[in-house]
C-alpha cells in the first residue's frame, strides 16, 4: 500500500513471457520475437534449471518453419559446452537448413560473453560448410528477459562474424 503523502512512489510491473504451445513443428520463427517467446517457453516446459547453463539448437526448414528442438547440454552455473558435432549430426539428421541456437545465463545476464560471440562465429562458419545457415542466437535469463545477437545487436553480429 502507498501513502498519498509520500513523494516517493514505487510501481512494480511484471512482464511475463508465457510459452506458446500453439508454436510446433511447422511454424515459422522468422522474427526474433516470434523465436524467442517460443525459447524462453520452451526452456521452461522442458525444465530448464535456472541455475544451470542449458545449451539448446532450433532446427528451421527454407521457410524458417520450426522442424526441430533439442536441449543438447546442460552444463553449470557459468558454462555449457556444446560439442559442434553433436550439433550439426543433428541438424542434419532433420534436414534443417537453418537453425537458432540459444542458450540461458543464469545470472540474469543477457549481454553475451566472450565465449559466447567466438562460439556463435564458430557455429556460423561451420554451418556455411556445410550449407545449414545459423540464423540467431538468443541468450536467455531466468525471467524471460532475452536478446538476440543478430536481430538486436547487428553490429556485434557483424564484428564477430
Amino acid at each position: 500500500m502507498t501513502d498519498p503523502q509520500s513523494p516517493f512512489q514505487l510501481s512494480v510491473k511484471t512482464i511475463t513471457i508465457e510459452y506458446d504451445a500453439s508454436i510446433t513443428a511447422g511454424d515459422k520463427l522468422n522474427t526474433p520475437e516470434v523465436a524467442a517467446a517460443y525459447i524462453v517457453g520452451w526452456n521452461r516446459a522442458n525444465n530448464h534449471p535456472p541455475d544451470q547453463e542449458c545449451f539448446s539448437v532450433f532446427g528451421l526448414d527454407n521457410m524458417h518453419r520450426l522442424i526441430s528442438a533439442e536441449t543438447l547440454t546442460k552444463g553449470t552455473l557459468d558454462q555449457a559446452p556444446v560439442d559442434p558435432r553433436r550439433l550439426f549430426r543433428h541438424l542434419i539428421a532433420v534436414g534443417a537448413v537453418g537453425f537458432i541456437i540459444s542458450h540461458n545465463h543464469p545470472s540474469g545476464d543477457t549481454v553475451p560473453s566472450r565465449a559466447d560471440e567466438e562460439l556463435t562465429k564458430r557455429l556460423y562458419k561451420a554451418g556455411q560448410l556445410v550449407g545449414i545457415a545459423l540464423q540467431d542466437h538468443i541468450l536467455t535469463e531466468p525471467g524471460g528477459t532475452w536478446r538476440a545477437l543478430r536481430a538486436t545487436n547487428p553490429e556485434l553480429w557483424e564484428r564477430i562474424l
